[in-house]
């Protein structure tokens, strides 16, 4: 009896976060992320920026776009490692607060 490799592969599992931006300027801004998708926190970062980059570009707002794309390297997720986003199911805050990264 033969064996393929997909018999042996597992099916993907979408794990579904939702993550919110905490900041003067966009705080609030939310979106449901499959987080298993993604290999660290920085890569969460970097997307649901760039979802906000996106709305900023469809809506015009020129000046909103330059202050995210000033500040875009100092978000960070703290508190919690990828491992822990992918196995507890809450929400959590990409802030840009001048606080130490954990």
């Amino acid at each position: 009896m033969e064996h393929s490799i997909e018999s042996y592969m597992l099916p993907y599992v979408k794990i579904t976060r939702k993550i919110t931006i905490s900041c003067d300027t966009f705080g609030g801004f939310t979106r449901q992320i499959d987080v298993n998708a993604f290999n660290t926190k920085d890569e969460i970062i970097k997307h649901i920026l760039d979802a906000l980059r996106i709305k900023l570009v469809e809506n015009d707002l020129h000046v909103l776009i330059e202050k995210l794309d000033k500040t875009r390297e100092i978000y960070h997720i703290h508190d919690y490692n990828f491992d822990y986003i992918l196995t507890n199911d809450q929400e959590y805050y990409v802030c840009n607060h001048n606080c130490q990264d954990t």
